[in-house]
């Protein structure tokens, strides 16, 4: 009868230490997920809808044509599309991305004038996790890597992260059903384990005047913003590609 009871105890004693053990994985569990936020753009309804080396995605009024003096401003439909490159261990706890983005001029679109003519597009890379924008200034034309290059800290659930990227523009006039092409080649030096790289295509300005201020957006800003808090910039009116 001792016997048995011992048997008891001992068992007791051990689904009791079970029990301890489990509440603890919970516990830790829980405070882990409470220590780790929602990612900013997941948290903001902004997942990604365009997706690389899938082809083109729409932008309703992602590009714009005017006359050289700002009259006959129009919106026209964007499309874009980004591919994949390279991905290289630099062998110090980092590695170096490349991808390229391109955005389409339908030859249908472009205006019937006789007057010169100027035309854009506007992407811009944001930070997953904190929904930072990686802010670069506005282009114009042919650029170079070397004229275009940024470089961030930022704090991600509470570990610096540095990113460092570049990229030049070339527009192509001469791809068969097309007024123009854009393509945007980038470079990203980050931490190796980083996934939060975000291309986002946005919408251009409603009219001229508007469009023209938020050209000069990168220009005025002294802190770095989230792509809410961008001046003029509907973030749920966007194309966003994860960039893994």
């Amino acid at each position: 009868m001792r016997k048995s009871s011992m048997i008891w105890i001992v068992v007791l004693m051990c689904v009791s230490l079970l029990l301890v053990s489990c509440g603890e994985k919970t516990s830790n569990s829980t405070e882990k997920q409470q220590k780790e936020p929602l990612p900013f753009f997941e948290e903001h309804g902004l997942e990604a809808n365009a997706f690389v080396n899938k082809g083109q995605f729409e932008l309703e009024n992602g590009i714009m044509y005017r006359h050289k003096d700002g009259t006959n401003y129009q919106r026209k439909t964007a499309y874009w599309e980004v591919k994949s490159g390279t991905e290289t261990d630099l062998g110090d706890g980092r590695k170096e991305v490349t991808f390229t983005a391109y955005c389409y001029f339908p030859i249908e679109d472009k205006p019937t004038t006789n007057q010169l003519l100027s035309w854009g597009c506007e992407s811009s890379l944001y930070d997953y996790y904190t929904g930072t924008w990686l802010t670069a200034k506005d282009t114009t034309g042919n650029t170079t890597k070397e004229a275009n290059t940024y470089s961030f800290k930022l704090d991600i659930n509470g570990e610096e992260t540095e990113i460092s990227y570049s990229f030049s523009t070339v527009w192509n006039p001469n791809v068969p059903g097309y007024n123009r092409v854009l393509e945007k080649e980038y470079v990203v030096q980050c931490p190796k384990d980083y996934d939060g790289l975000v291309l986002c295509a946005h919408q251009r300005g409603e009219t001229f005047e508007q469009d023209e201020v938020n050209k000069d957006e990168a220009e005025r800003i002294e802190e770095l913003i989230t792509i809410t808090e961008r001046e003029n910039k509907d973030a749920t009116k966007t194309l966003r590609f994860r960039i893994k």
